[in-house]
């Protein structure tokens, strides 16, 4: 189970490290990595703002998703099975976040234009 624990705790650090450059408007646009739409695509204007925000919430998933799987394995009785589908719920909940927080930025941005 300790294996296990790794990868999901790596993964919300991997979510931070990932966000950081992104929230810090340290990426410019590519094609690799970042909230890649066609809107930010196509204008560093909407691009570094969306970026920002989505960055910020990879982050802030990422480090909460590692508290959640932490605790949930110190809890009394927690099993392997649960604690994959505890972490695959997190990851899943802050991907949905990011996202949203994503879209909402890019909505704000694009409003008018």
């Amino acid at each position: 189970m300790q294996e296990l624990l790794i990868v999901l705790v790596g993964t919300g650090v991997l979510f931070i490290a990932l966000g950081v450059p992104l929230w810090c408007r340290n990426v410019p646009p590519n094609h690799w990595y970042g909230f890649r739409v066609r809107a930010t695509m196509n204008d560093p204007n909407v691009w570094y703002p969306v970026n920002e925000v989505s960055g910020k919430w990879m982050a802030f998933t990422g480090a909460i998703h590692g508290l959640v799987v932490c605790s949930a394995y110190l809890l009394p009785g927690m099993t392997e099975d649960r604690l994959g589908i505890i972490g695959t719920v997190s990851l899943l909940t802050a991907t949905v976040v990011m996202t949203i927080a994503g879209f909402v930025e890019l909505r704000n941005q694009t409003r008018g234009k």
